[in-house]
């Protein structure tokens, strides 16, 4: 039982170090997209030679944004929740309403990573590609949406396993 706890606490170690690592990523990656954007303006405005590239890196760039640093708002418990509602349950009500969360958001997570999958996958073997210049290979910015639900789900498993944890041993009823 207690190489069971410590593997479980060497797993949710090594999920928090991934998903703090990637949301710095993500910091340095909006820097990058603030930079070409500003790029592209100037480029546009002051030199009248817009960029090609720029709309279509910078919303790929924003599909990274929107999905990779969930998991590590979660984690730091930054995400939106109704308190209107949930401060005025009693603890032990608060405590179940975290588990059914968990739950649903560890489904929701499951679902949508198989489906991507599938489209990730089609996109890969058929080669689909963005219907633009550069045109980017899809299976690409798919990846992302992967990445960056699996991470979530896997946060939630481990938010699903303290909430269960909590509300078993009783702690914050």
């Amino acid at each position: 039982m207690r190489a069971l706890s410590k593997a479980a606490s060497l797993f949710a170690s090594g999920i928090n170090w991934i998903s703090r690592q990637l949301a710095r990523v993500c910091e340095g990656l909006l820097f990058l997209m603030m930079a070409t954007v500003c790029y592209d303006v100037a480029m546009r405005y002051f030199l009248h030679k817009p960029t090609f590239w720029s709309v279509e890196v910078n919303s790929f760039m924003l599909v990274f944004l929107g999905f990779i640093p969930a998991a590590e708002i979660l984690r730091q418990r930054r995400h939106i929740r109704l308190d209107l509602v949930f401060n005025r349950l009693n603890r032990r009500a608060q405590g179940l309403t975290e588990i059914i969360i968990s739950l649903l958001g560890l489904f929701f997570c499951a679902i949508i990573v198989w489906q991507m999958s599938i489209f990730t996958s089609d996109a890969y073997h058929y080669w689909f590609r963005a219907s633009s210049i550069l045109a980017t290979p899809l299976f690409i910015p798919y990846s992302f949406l992967i990445v960056g639900m699996g991470l979530l789900g896997l946060q939630y498993l481990i938010k699903l396993v303290e909430d269960i944890r909590h509300f078993i041993l009783g702690k914050g009823s």
